[in-house]
């Protein structure tokens, strides 16, 4: 149905739990995704950060002590493996990265948030992709965010990521953005492995120089 529409999007569980949903299974009419936090605001409750340690593989999302939401974890055979399967009928709202990231222009926003419509509207400008096409997740969406926060930017539909990939170097063109250099590789391997960061030296780096700052 049309819930299924323009994929990944957050959603909030009837029970209050807020969840990341990235895939479809119209057959149990369910959508697997990750649990994010339970229905308090207080960012201690964040279920899945990267700093928690000991995470270092897609599978590593899914340990987790939380009673609340290990009831949702199945076996899905498609995959042959064990996720979390939220059934569509316990969601109560969604809250989608494109079209719920809406702020009106008349009001002022935290600085945290004028920066990610700044962002969105580079991207947008330089690579040629449609805002529409161009979503605000992580933090900032859910209205959790702090002033170190990263600003997650999620790109919809295969050809806007390949414009992405392509141009995503031209990105360092615009004064406020800094993409990671070569000679900067010590540093940002110490860095993130002090936060816990699970993958080896060579992983770290190819995805920090994914990122800009």
């Amino acid at each position: 149905g049309t819930m299924a529409r323009n994929l990944p999007f957050y959603a909030v569980l009837k029970n209050g739990i807020t969840v990341f949903l990235i895939y479809h299974l119209t057959w149990d009419n369910c959508f697997i995704g990750f649990p994010k936090s339970f229905a308090t605001k207080d960012e201690s409750n964040i279920l899945y950060s990267n700093r928690r340690r000991g995470i270092n593989t897609y599978g590593g999302w899914y340990v987790t002590l939380y009673p609340e939401t290990t009831c949702y974890l199945k076996y899905v055979k498609a995959f042959d493996a064990s996720l979390f399967c939220f059934p569509q009928h316990e969601i109560e709202r969604i809250i989608h990265p494109v079209y719920d990231f809406a702020y009106d222009k008349k009001n002022t926003v935290p600085a945290h948030v004028a920066d990610a419509i700044h962002l969105k509207n580079i991207i947008s400008n330089i690579l040629d992709i449609p805002p529409n096409c161009i979503g605000i997740e992580g933090s900032t969406l859910l209205s959790i965010f702090h002033d170190a926060s990263d600003i997650d930017i999620l790109i919809y539909g295969f050809d806007n990521a390949r414009k992405l990939a392509a141009g995503f170097h031209r990105l360092e063109s615009v004064r406020e953005i800094k993409l990671s250099r070569e000679d900067e590789r010590d540093y940002i391997i110490t860095k993130r492995r002090d936060t816990g960061y699970g993958l080896s030296d060579e992983l770290i780096f190819r995805q920090e120089k994914l990122r800009f700052y």
